[in-house]
């Protein structure tokens, strides 16, 4: 047989077929192209084919080539483990063809065939149980995906299916735990059943729009017009879920392994559902099958362990073979009139059942093991009026020994999502009570509550009604609504803050309150800042304020509050330097004290005696010359004050006589200096050294008018003289 390689393919040879030891190192991609089908072992010699991780095909393979695929994956034909270690397959330029030896033996279908391929078709089983395989690239040739092709691929996490299928086979991708997504092109026209069965980690099926025989709305796998459910992602967050009025059937294994679903609402509209429909659904609590529904599947309810309660429609003519079994919290069972039979291991395994109302004249007839595991003398059977003789006679149903014949009414419940409802009993005697709690979720409230139609949200007490005395079935709706939440907000200027349930808000923002809680709000003032005005939703309530704060003891509306702080002191800070005081109301300042706003304000400087003022600066600018008298006056205070003043030893500062040229004397009731330079300072002090005048020389001879009866020192040009006057 002549054989034609590629470079490529010869280089991947070559490597493969040196004889270094290459266990435990790591080995590149290899990339081979099969011109003849049924030559891929011959290609790569078996003492290398277990050391590929990554392979990517071109060309022809047949059964033989699959067959050796398998075994590099890590499982035979017949399935056995094998030292494989292929964990990536491209096979998008490669064509499938018939012929060659079978690659896998069907023991899981009846006829247990061998596999063999056919052209462009990925045929039963072709993959079944490569769990090291993380991703797989079919042909782009592909029309047809078989049975079980990809059954227990738990490696896979993501897969694209070529847009050349057409066909996707029963179970397909069965029990392919890491499947979190798949996309199902547009040319694909038929999807076998249980085709996501037990993909525990897929959350999302895409379809293509232009898919004309499927859809998906919210992930969830519908054909096109949704009249068939076909898949619910097992993944899918959500804890309940309504089926649209539009579904008439819902597919086998349709919610199957759903674990996160406690509750399923099932439309009027629904007639059929198939079989395995919510097998081991672990979370659901309670079903109503509507009296729509006509037939249903085999297992439909299976090992659904926490159900408690099962309803069954009035148009059920068979409870199927499985339909409850192992359903261990299952605790009641209303089994219709029209129900004339009940299947094999129907209810097998209930062992928490404690009440069965069958409510058919004549005993329904009981399949083997029906009703295995049940304490028949325990759980309570209720029956028709006048046929206590029927039943205790009939076959199983005779077992029974609390047998309470009626009248007895069904009362049943339905609410939407938002809370559930509890009763104190799924059957209640001619006469009795039905109590039923209601129980909002977190976030929600009770929007209507009717029985049997009729409005009676009034007369719910604590979350409780109670009906008495029940003489008819009763149906108990009760829909909740999401509780609103409102805005809480503030604005405020520069002076404050607001606080709204112990949270600061900022300028501007708000927090979210829900419906009927209480808010407080704090309206609290800076420091020398006081509240002027409080606004709430154009109202002003200034004067309803208590200790700064307001309470709405209950929210049913938004809250916007505006508020404004006005300034009402200012800061006075006083620094001193040498001995002397400085007097606010004749009373020293030691601290920082607070000053009204807008009022006057007088300082007076007292220098200890012997001391003068030498300076005194007010925010950084010099005022010893707006000084008279050691006082200083500011008519309006506006803002913080920072006083600098500096006292000096009067002693230290007289050091010396008259200087050459300057002649200092007293002449009636002023002071002369003569001699002076222009600008030249001049100071006159009085002995305690108080500053009575200063000025600045702006001629040769100064006149300066001060009280007689005193002596005053002068100080000119750095020198110091005295003068009696």
């Amino acid at each position: 047989m002549k054989q034609h390689f590629t470079l490529k393919s010869l280089l991947a040879i070559l490597c493969l077929s040196f004889g270094f030891n290459l266990q435990g190192q790591n080995v590149l991609p290899i990339s081979i192209n099969v011109e003849t089908a049924g030559t891929l072992s011959s290609i790569i010699p078996a003492s290398k084919k277990y050391l590929i991780t990554d392979l990517t095909l071109s060309g022809n393979l047949n059964g033989s080539d699959i067959r050796f695929i398998r075994d590099m994956a890590g499982r035979d034909y017949l399935d056995n483990n094998t030292d494989g270690k292929l964990n990536k397959l491209n096979l998008n330029d490669a064509k499938i063809v018939s012929g060659g030896d079978y690659y896998y033996f069907d023991d899981h279908s009846s006829d247990h065939n061998n596999c063999y391929t056919t052209n462009n078709v990925i045929s039963n089983c072709m993959f079944y149980n490569l769990n090291k395989l993380t991703s797989i690239t079919l042909p782009n040739s592909v029309t047809s995906v078989g049975d079980l092709v990809f059954h227990n691929c738990t490696g896979l996490t993501s897969f694209t299916i070529p847009e050349s299928v057409t066909k996707i086979g029963y179970q397909a991708f069965h029990y392919c735990t890491g499947l979190t997504s798949i996309s199902i092109p547009k040319g694909v026209s038929s999807i076998g059943n249980e085709v996501f069965k037990g993909c525990s980690a897929l959350s999302e099926i895409i379809v293509s729009s232009e898919n004309p025989g499927y859809n998906t709305v919210e992930s969830v796998l519908f054909n096109k017009d949704n009249t068939t459910l076909i898949a619910f992602p097992n993944a899918k967050t959500n804890t309940s879920y309504t089926i649209p009025n539009s579904v008439t059937t819902i597919g086998n294994s349709a919610f199957s392994d759903c674990i996160k679903l406690t509750s399923v609402s099932i439309p009027n509209s629904v007639t059929k559902i198939g079989d395995s429909a919510f097998s081991n659904c672990t979370g659901l609590t309670s079903v109503t099958i509507p009296n729509s529904v006509t037939n249903i599947g085999t297992y439909i309810f299976n090992y659904c362990s926490g159900l408690t309660s099962a309803i069954l429609g009035d148009n059920i003519a068979t409870v199927s073979a499985d339909a409850f079994r192992g359903c261990t919290k299952l605790a009641s069972v209303y089994i219709p009139a029209s129900v004339t039979s009940i299947s094999n291991e129907a209810f097998s395994g209930c062992k928490a059942l404690k009440e069965i109302y069958s409510k058919r004249a004549t005993p329904p007839t009981i399949g083997t093991d029906a009703f295995n595991g049940i304490d028949k003398t325990t759980c309570k059977l209720y029956i028709p009026k006048n046929t206590y003789s029927v039943y205790w006679l009939a076959s199983e149903w005779g077992d029974f020994t609390n047998i309470i014949e009626g009248p007895v009414f069904l009362i049943k419940t339905s609410v939407n999502e938002g809370g559930k409802v509890t009763k104190n009993s799924m059957f209640v005697k001619e006469g009795g009570s039905a109590i039923f709690t209601i129980n909002p979720d977190k976030g929600y409230k009770i929007k209507t509550a009717s029985l049997n139609g009729n409005d009676i949200l009034s007369k719910v007490v604590n979350n409780t009604y109670e009906e008495t005395p029940v003489n008819a079935d009763i149906t108990f709706d009760v829909t909740f609504a999401i509780i609103p939440y409102y805005q809480m907000s503030a604005a405020y200027n520069e002076g404050g803050k607001v606080i709204i349930n112990d949270s600061i808000i900022a300028n501007g923002k708000n927090i979210s309150i829900i419906e009927n809680d209480s808010v407080r709000f704090n309206v609290v003032p800076n420091d020398n800042f006081a509240i002027e005005k409080v606004i709430l939703n154009d109202k002003d309530i200034t004067a309803s304020l208590k200790n700064n704060s307001y309470k709405i003891d209950s929210i049913s509306a938004a809250q916007a509050m505006q508020v404004s702080f006005i300034r009402t002191h200012y800061t006075l800070a006083v620094k001193s330097e040498g001995e002397g005081k400085v007097l606010f109301n004749e009373k020293a300042i030691t601290d920082t004290i607070k000053v009204e706003v807008n009022k006057p304000l007088t300082l007076n400087f007292t220098p200890t005696e012997g001391y003068k003022i030498a300076s005194v600066s007010l925010n950084g600018k010099d005022i010893i010359s707006d000084i008279t008298n050691n006082a200083y006056t500011i008519n309006e205070v506006s803002e913080d004050l920072n006083i600098v003043v500096s006292f000096k030893d009067i002693n230290t500062a007289i050091n010396g006589t008259e200087a050459n040229g300057l002649k200092v004397y007293a002449e009636q009731n002023s002071i002369v200096i003569e001699g002076a330079n222009l600008g030249d300072e001049v100071s006159v002090y009085t002995t305690l050294g108080t500053l009575m005048k200063a000025v600045k020389a702006t001629e040769d001879r100064i006149r300066i008018d001060v009280p007689c009866n005193q002596i005053y020192l002068i100080r000119v040009a750095g020198k110091s003289y005295k003068v009696s006057l």
